[in-house]
């Protein structure tokens, strides 16, 4: 309780009193008010007087300080609920890695930022505010990408995942829940653990970028590291035949036109077309030849190298399926990355990453760990 003001209040009134206890004036021969009266009616007055007041301020406060309690202990009970509830908070916008059909729950003054991929707000009943636009969200409809999104009065929504991964950002209360979809973002990890896919400066979603289309560039790099030849590459001192690239990639493709594994688009006129995406049937040319088949002795051609995968067991019948019906993105690129790692090499009980091992391009135990980790059932 606030003490200071009480005090100050029987203060004034006790000064109050007494100046006009004595204001009139008088000697001691003749005093206007006697001793008497002083010690005795008039103290008695003044305290009584004094004591009301303090009373009354001291109420007031008490009330005051009472309804503040109580209104503390509101906003804990409701903090310990929602907690209850698998709510968090945040008071800074945090951003979250997502695949498909996982949801972010929300309540009043929830915010949600999508930065990447796709998703879809419900709600039975209230609104939902797209901030940056200015307008309500219809229950049941997608949301748009870099718009900011807040939870109204009295609304619970739930943001749900349309695309196979996503990148959300969020503040308020929240509260994450999981599908048992395929979890591009966990294979990720792993492969960027094991030094083997080390994402974008995308500056969000560690910057893995799984919701754009690879590129050209991208599937050779990734195709180098997984037969261990990178840093081959790298410290290759021949020339770049293509001209068409930018200074971080040179070393890998004038490696990669040395050693055979690419033409480009155009050699003639030094043509690799390094920013164009490449597609599932090209990436898994890539894949077939880390494993020892090649395409350039009637083995398989690139496109049916999805036919030759599936047909050697390296891809099952659902992965071809979605390779074949789908977009290819990072993400897929990721996966089919990830899964060739336990794939035998022709001809042998080798693996990829045991090969890996071998050159000493990643220990086992980096490996081992960060395989462990991954629970993702292949389609």
């Amino acid at each position: 309780m606030k003490k200071t003001p009480v005090i100050c209040l029987i203060s004034a009134a006790i000064f109050a009193c007494i100046g006009l206890a004595f204001a009139a004036g008088g000697t001691a021969e003749d005093p206007l008010i006697s001793k008497s009266y002083l010690e005795g009616d008039y103290r008695n007055a003044l305290l009584a007087d004094v004591d009301a007041r303090a009373r009354t301020d001291m109420d007031a406060v008490l009330k005051s300080g009472l309804g503040e309690l109580d209104a503390w202990k509101g906003e804990l009970n409701k903090r310990i609920d929602l907690l209850a509830q698998g709510y968090e908070y945040h008071s800074v916008f945090s951003d979250f890695r997502l695949k498909r059909n996982d949801t972010v729950r929300g309540i009043t003054g929830t915010g949600v930022v999508l930065l990447a991929g796709s998703a879809s707000v419900s709600y039975p009943s209230g609104s939902v505010i797209d901030v940056s636009a200015g307008e309500t969200v219809s229950s049941g409809s997608g949301i748009a990408a870099g718009h900011r999104y807040m939870v109204a009065e009295d609304t619970e929504a739930v943001f749900t995942i349309t695309s196979d991964t996503a990148v959300i950002s969020t503040d308020g209360y929240y509260c994450l829940g999981k599908s048992a979809a395929t979890d591009y973002n966990a294979l990720a990890g792993a492969l960027k653990e094991m030094n083997l896919f080390r994402g974008s400066d995308t500056p969000y979603g560690f910057g893995y970028a799984l919701e754009e289309k690879p590129t050209r560039i991208q599937g050779l790099v990734m195709f180098l590291r997984l037969i261990g030849e990178e840093e081959a590459a790298l410290a290759f001192s021949g020339k770049n035949p293509f001209k068409d690239t930018d200074p971080w990639c040179d070393r890998y493709l004038a490696y990669a036109y040395a050693m055979g594994y690419t033409k480009g688009v155009d050699l003639t006129r030094g043509i690799f077309d390094p920013q164009t995406p490449i597609s599932a049937t090209q990436y898994m040319t890539f894949l077939l030849r880390a494993l020892g088949y090649s395409d350039s002795n009637g083995e398989f051609t690139w496109d049916a190298a999805l036919d030759k995968a599936y047909s050697i067991g390296h891809i099952t019948a659902g992965e071809r399926t979605m390779l074949i019906e789908r977009p290819f993105y990072r993400a897929q690129m990721v996966y089919l990355s990830y899964y060739s790692l336990t794939a035998k090499l022709k001809g042998g009980e080798t693996t990829v990453l045991s090969r890996l091992v071998e050159k000493g391009f990643i220990s086992s135990q980096t490996a081992q760990a960060a395989m462990s980790s991954v629970s993702v059932n292949r389609l």
